[in-house]
């Protein structure tokens, strides 16, 4: 009984997809030929470079950084830290495993926000317990859940922070310029299967 359960519910999907298929392909030969307008790449191309030359960099207090802090980074961590503060960030959450929470929060204390030496202004600091995910970019996207549809601008970062980066990439990244478009010389693509599984798990209006 439950086998002819399984063959009717594939049997349902295979008809529908086959359904949309055929729908799909007399939708798209049924058009005009004159209603597809070629891309002209050369003009994109030179519409993109002008708008990144005329876009003006973000405001100061406006950028939110994530920073990921494992028992290695550490040693480094108030350095890490001090690359930022140039940038005037608004808030800079601190990522870590369960376990490093006590140990991250004295030495931010100790390390950081008792050094009177610097000449910038400390932003708000969070420190974020790295629960119930397998992986940091899943542990990352939850955390910057909350800050969604704010004007703030989101530096999602490494454990190394800005070492290792170019001085002008370094202010591409604190003063980025104020157009929508995700940049950095770090980046990593999410695939389709990947984006759809963290819709399910973390829907929009959780």
């Amino acid at each position: 009984m439950m086998q002819r359960s399984v063959v009717r519910y594939l049997s349902s999907i295979c008809l529908f997809l086959l359904g949309y298929l055929l729908f799909e392909r007399l939708t798209l030969s049924s058009r005009r030929p004159d209603t597809f307008e070629p891309v002209q790449v050369s003009k994109v191309a030179r519409l993109d470079e002008l708008t990144l030359r005329v876009s003006p960099s973000i405001q100061a207090h406006a950028l939110i950084i994530l920073l990921p802090v494992t028992e290695e980074s550490l040693t480094s961590f108030s350095k890490t830290i001090a690359e930022f503060l140039p940038a005037e960030p608004r808030h800079i959450i601190l990522l870590c495993v369960e376990a490093l929470t006590p140990i991250v929060e004295k030495a931010l204390k100790t390390n950081v926000l008792s050094n009177d030496s610097s000449h910038y202004r400390h932003p708000e600091y969070t420190i974020l317990p790295w629960n119930h995910v397998s992986t940091f970019t899943e542990a990352a996207l939850h955390a910057l859940v909350p800050f969604a549809g704010m004007d703030d601008w989101i530096l999602l970062s490494d454990v190394h922070g800005l070492e290792g980066i170019e001085a002008y990439a370094q202010q591409k990244l604190i003063r980025p310029i104020n157009i929508t478009v995700p940049m950095g010389p770090k980046g990593e693509s999410l695939t389709i299967t990947y984006v759809f599984s963290f819709l399910l798990f973390f829907p929009p209006n959780s």
